[in-house]
This record gives C-alpha cells, structure tokens and sequence, in this order.
C-alpha cells in the first residue's frame, strides 16, 4: 500500500477528515496559474487534506482538460476522500486521456465499480488490468491484489448474510457530520466512543495545538431500546491538544489502553498507545508506553487486549512499522502484572496481516477471535471485517463476516455486546451523516442477531486414586479452550472456571465452535472433554462429568508397547499403544514431566541389557518428540534387567518365555512439572 493511503487511513479513522488549513477559499483559485493550482493540489495530497486537493485538481483540469496524469490524480485525491462516484469518474477519464495507454486507472476504476455496487463490469476490469499491467513495483502489487479483489467478487457477491442481523444507524445525537469510531461496551446499556462532536466542518488551526478541535471519548446510553449522547467520558486524564482514539479494557477492567495522536513536525499525524490504571475509586495519570512499543515517527494505536492462559495481558494494535506485511499491521505484546513488564511487540503474522491495510482489531475472550477490518483479503470492496481464531501468532485463515456486517464500503471497529445478541460497528456505508459527500465519513452502527442460540456445559468434577471412583472436587480449574472448524490444528484460550464447593460448574458457550474442556488440579492427572457446536440451530445444555485420578508415585506400564527379543525399534502396534495411553497423556496434561522407563528380559549380560533397554526408552522419547511433545518433558532411563516384573525362569531354571515377554517392557512415571507451560505453540 502506498505512504498516502496509510496516512489516509490514520487521519481519516482518528481525526474524522478534518482540513489541515491548505485549502482557501473557492473564490481565491481564479486568481492562481495552473501550475500553482497543481502544486498545491499536490500539497494538498502530501498533507492529507485531500478535499482541498480535488478542489485544486479539478480547478487546474478544466484550464488543462487533456492532462491525464493529473486526471489520475484528481481521481485519487476523490478515493482517498472517499467520493466513489467522482473518483469512478476520474478514473476513467484518465485512462480514456491517455488513449488507453496508462493502465494504473484501470485497476483503481475496477475497485470504484466494486464498491459502488458493480462486480461484473469491475471483474472485467481487473482482467484487463491484469493482463495490462505495467511493470512498476505498485502496479505489480495492485496485479497481485486484484486476484483477491475478484475472488471477493466471486464469493461473497450475491450471498445472502450467514447470519440474519437487523443493524441500525445510531441516533444524531451521538453521530456528527465528521468521524465516529471505538465503540466499547461497559454494560449493555453503555458504550465509550471516540468522535469529534461537531456538525460544521473544522479546521486544523497550525501552531495552535490547543486552539484546534480534537477528538475525545463520549458516550452514549441506551434507554428503551434506543441509544443516545450521555456526555463526555469520564475516563482518565488525556493530554490537552492531542487527538484521543481508541481504547479497550484489560480483562479486569482495572487497566485502559488508548490512543493519543498529535501531528509531528512534518504535519503528519502520529499516534502513540497509553494506559492508565484505576486504584482506590480513580483513574490514575495516563503513561506513554515503552519506545519498544511506541517507536518515534511511526504510529501504534487501535489496541485490543486480550489474557492468554498463562494469565499474561495480550495487547494487539495496529501500527505502520517497519518489519511487517505491509501498510498498518496488527502487533501485539504482552504485559505481567507480576513484573511490570512490557514484552517487545511482534507481528501477528501471514495470518492475519497483508501488504494492505488490517485494522481496528477487536478481540473476543469468549471465542478466543480476533475480529479486524482489512482491505487485503477477498472482500466486497472497500474494508471488510474478517475473524480469525487463535492468538499471537497462531490463527487460523480469516473469514469474511458477510452481507450485513459487510457493505461495499468500509466497515471497521466490529464489536460484540455484553449479552452476545448485539454489537457495533462503524462503517462509511450510505445513510450515514455526512460531510463532503454521501460516503465520506464514518458513523456508528448497531446490530442485533435475530436467530441467538444459547448454549451451557454443566457438570460435576469427581476425583480420587483412580479416574473410575471419587468424590465431587471443589475449587478445581476447567480452562476453556475453542478451535475454529476450519483449522483444528488452531487452539485459543478462552476463560478459566473453577468448580464450586458441591464440585459443580455451569458455563456458557457459542454456537459454530469446536470446545477442548480440561479439568486441572494440583497433584491430579488432568481430564479432558471435546464438544463441537457447529451446525447447532437450537438452544441446549450439554451436560459432561470430569474424573481427575490422583498422580501415582508408582510408575504406569505401558500397555500394548512390548518388543522381539534383542530387538528395539517401535512396531506399529507398539505405537499404536503410545497413541492411545501415554501420547494423549501427555497431550491432556502439559505441564507434567515423565521419564520413560524401558526393562529386558535376561538373556544376555547386564551391559548388554542395559544398553538394549536404554535404546528401547530413547526410541520412545524420540516417537513422542515425534508427535510434537517437548523433549524437555521427557527422560529416558534404561534399567536393563535389574527390574523384572515377573520371574525369567522357571523353578526348575528353564526359560519362561511368555515372563520373559513381559518383562520387555517399557513403563513411564511423572517426575515433576514444567513450569509455564500452555497447550498451545506460542512461537
């Protein structure tokens, strides 16, 4: 993505397109050559203010109608502005100018007619385009993009919505003319928003920071079914003069997260997180992140947080720093309370970001998701929202939200309510109120779930000597874990429960998931429970038992797993046998350490034996490694045939061979624990 579309998208979400004192009044262009209206439509350009920009272009066109390369221009300052319409037709006047010769048009007028509603005459246009291409590094780029854009058209054009929503535009109390943006939940009845609360155009007083309109956090309260303005947040202290943009909570709500943008000297707008903490009944003093995370001359805001299973704050956000996909990227970093320390952000991956823009993310604890807006997967035309599940580094391939949530417009800032039915979003679509013209600005959005289904597991924890007998567990942890249908190998943390005193449980999950319940307590082998809600169209309970068996100080045999005498290696069988019992063991419980204990029967010398069984045990090791289990969980011990089980011989001294089978033998034992351990790759 080009430096101008980031800027863009930095100025127009967090300053709602306000005018940055280029543009003059009308009546004054007549007076101006055509060369210095084209160069302070360039100015206009380089400075963000691209209203003043087409007003200078198109001045300067009608002195020089026959310019196509400033008719390109003309086109892209309507875009960046967002007027569809003219921008479409500047487009198209640029490559008919060129008598049919400059190609870049071609691409831009096929996403004009995307977004304004028009996929089959758009396809035919990235076609063209992409048999016409130059060879520049942009129009490589855009030839790339274009597939993406026409499987957008192919898929999602024409559906009807996955799920049926009613949304709705927010009263005009709460949205203005310019931009309104972050909505965040307190309670179902009350959200925080982000917006500069103005119904005439402002402008960007320079060298006058404190005189200069800002964006600040209000916010709006629902009575009777309908939102309106319920005055400025009362959140923590922001810094006079800088332009406040969105937030979120920590999990406890005792930490916000937030932006703070002000332009630098070079007039562009950069953004930087914060985060205040809330002691004793009151917000504390907002500190600026660490330059890790906030790096000079680059942007970090949009942050979302979200608690993995170790209990470690995951901060993900947006920013424009080098050493990601392209254009904005989602980061993220993580906080402990424990040391008060930040971890250097890294980029949340191929996954998630791509050489175009992803913003405005969103992350759902409840179903482990991370919700975001980007124009660089299939989309219906403009910014889609897509949801991925996983964590850090670790998702699964979005999908697209579909009709409803989507529009050929930009959607952005999607997020969900605390009753699960409802949510919001912001988007540019028409209806909206507007400011230059019918799609330019963003405004805020409700939508409600006509079709909710609602789901429990409920059940009792039960454990003792034994996985088959026991007595209810109190105080026993379930940690919730979800993969996404489409990508099983994907696991995200959820939500801790812990059992009451009766040993019981009872909470809520969502429908289209696959759930991994385990249920954890100290010196206990864990249980584990699978259920999958896909294709669940009613609302029901699932009700499941845990049996959680003491950890033995004696060690367990392995069964099934046995070996030809004088011989080591593992036969299909033997690993089989692994599969069933130790390798799900260990899958179940991965914070246990096991050694892994192989014995012979008595034929040939103790070196020999000891040898052979050390062999034996480090072919299972190596199987389990195999599989993915860490060796740093695993020890082998080869104890020869200082341990049978039963007698080799028998009394008259002869061979025993079926004790001799048993004796060839591999067992493993729990040895201790690994700290810090989660049961998903976090690389």
């Amino acid at each position: 993505m080009t430096g101008i579309k980031r800027i863009f998208f930095v100025c127009t979400i967090l300053l709602g397109l306000l005018s940055k004192g280029v543009a003059q009044d009308t009546s004054t262009t007549r007076h101006y050559t055509p060369r210095q209206l084209k160069q302070l439509g360039k100015s206009g350009m380089e400075q963000g203010d691209f209203y003043a920009a087409s007003m200078y272009y198109e001045k300067y066109m009608k002195a020089r109608p026959n310019d196509y390369q400033t008719a390109f221009k003309l086109a892209e300052s309507f875009r960046l502005s967002r007027d569809y319409v003219q921008a479409l037709t500047w487009y198209e006047k640029s490559y008919t100018l060129s008598k049919n010769t400059y190609f870049l048009p071609v691409y831009y007028y096929a996403l004009m007619l995307k977004i304004n509603g028009n996929c089959d005459k758009a396809k035919e246009n990235f076609l063209l385009f992409r048999k016409k291409a130059d060879t520049d590094e942009l129009s490589q780029q855009l030839k790339k993009q274009s597939k993406n854009d026409i499987a957008g058209c192919d898929s999602l054009q024409g559906k009807e919505p996955k799920n049926k929503l009613i949304v709705t535009h927010l009263d005009t109390s709460i949205n203005k003319i310019h931009v309104e943006a972050s909505p965040i939940f307190l309670d179902d009845s009350n959200i925080v928003y982000s917006a500069l609360r103005s119904n005439r155009k402002e402008y960007i007083i320079p060298n006058d920071s404190l005189a200069t309109p800002v964006r600040k956090l209000y916010m709006a309260k629902k009575t009777d079914g309908k939102w309106t303005y319920n005055g400025e947040y009362k959140g923590p202290d922001v810094i006079p003069g800088m332009n406040v943009g969105g937030g979120a909570f920590s999990q406890t709500g005792k930490r916000f997260y937030f932006t703070q943008c002000k332009p630098n000297w070079k007039n562009r707008m950069i953004c930087a997180l914060y985060v205040a903490e809330y002691t004793d009944g009151n917000w504390g003093t907002p500190e600026l992140l660490n330059k890790q995370i906030n790096l000079p001359d680059f942007s970090s805001f949009m942050p979302t947080v979200a608690v993995s299973a170790k209990g470690l704050e995951t901060v993900y956000f947006v920013s424009n720093r080098e050493g990601g996909k392209g254009g904005n990227d989602i980061w993220f970093f993580t906080y402990s309370e424990k040391g008060k320390k930040y971890t250097a952000p890294r980029n949340a991956g191929g996954k998630i970001n791509t050489p175009n823009d992803e913003m405005t993310p969103y992350y759902d604890q409840e179903t482990g998701s991370l919700y975001f807006s980007s124009e660089g997967w299939p989309g219906m035309g403009g910014m889609d929202v897509f949801r991925s599940v996983g964590e850090l580094k670790n998702f699964s391939v979005p999908e697209n939200l579909g009709k409803g949530i989507n529009t050929s417009y930009d959607d952005l800032n999607f997020t969900i309510s605390k009753n699960r039915e409802s949510g919001m979003l912001v988007s540019n679509r028409k209806g909206g109120v507007s400011n230059k013209n019918l799609t330019c600005c963003d405004d805020l959005y409700e939508y409600k779930r006509l079709e909710f289904v609602k789901m429990r597991i409920t059940g009792t924890v039960f454990g003792g000597k034994d996985s088959a007998t026991g007595m209810p567990m109190l105080k026993t942890n379930l940690k919730v874990y979800v993969t996404d249908p489409a990508s099983p190998e994907i696991a995200a943390y959820t939500k801790t429960i812990t059992t009451d005193d009766a040993g019981k449980f009872d909470f809520p999950i969502e429908p289209g998931m696959n759930y991994k319940v385990v249920a954890e307590k100290d010196n206990y082998l864990n249980d584990a429970f699978t259920v999958s809600t896909v294709n669940v169209t009613t609302s029901k309970t699932v009700t499941h038992n845990f049996h959680i068996a003491e950890i033995p100080k004696e060690g367990f045999l392995l069964k099934n797993v046995y070996y030809a005498s004088d011989k080591s290696d593992l036969s299909p069988a033997s690993q089989k046998g692994i599969d069933t019992t130790l390798f799900r063991l260990l899958n179940e419980n991965p914070d246990l350490k096991i050694e892994i204990g192989s014995h012979t029967d008595d034929v040939g010398s103790d070196k020999y034996n000891t040898t052979l069984s050390q062999k034996r045990a480090d072919g299972v090791v190596k199987y389990l490694i195999s599989k993915g289990i860490s060796a740093d969980r695993l020890t082998a011990h080869g104890y020869g045939k200082s341990m049978p089980k039963v007698p080799n011989r028998n009394p008259d001294g002869t061979a025993n061979p079926a004790n001799q089978e048993k004796n060839r033998r591999t067992e493993f034992k729990v040895i201790g624990k690994v700290d810090n351990i989660d049961i998903r790759n976090e690389d």
